[in-house]
């Protein structure tokens, strides 16, 4: 039963989405909310399972204002909007182009 299934990160915490394997070990999750945000003005947020079938059982909601979003969803909305209008650095260019065009 995924309610009930031990976690990894805390001895309090039960529970995952459907699988243990469908764990957002990248927190995908907070990125996609954040990106929705920014795109759309409001996110669906689904409610952890841990939180869900305990206290503080929470819900699923649709946010539309930064205090329904996750603290990990704000932190990347507020990267992405500092990231806005700037130009990348030679660094991060050098990440996304090939060196030698033979790799192609």
């Amino acid at each position: 039963d995924n309610r009930v299934h031990q976690r990894s990160d805390g001895p309090n915490r039960k529970g995952v989405r459907f699988f243990a394997d469908d764990e957002d070990h990248f927190n995908l999750e907070d990125i996609l909310q954040a990106l929705c945000f920014l795109e759309c003005g409001s996110a669906w947020v689904p409610a952890p399972p841990w939180q869900i079938y305990s206290y503080p059982f929470a819900r699923s909601h649709f946010a539309t204002d930064l205090g329904g979003l996750s603290a990990g969803a704000q932190r990347h909305l507020s990267l992405m909007l500092q990231g806005q209008g700037e130009e990348p650095t030679s660094k991060e260019v050098s990440l996304y182009t090939v060196e030698d065009e033979d790799e192609i």
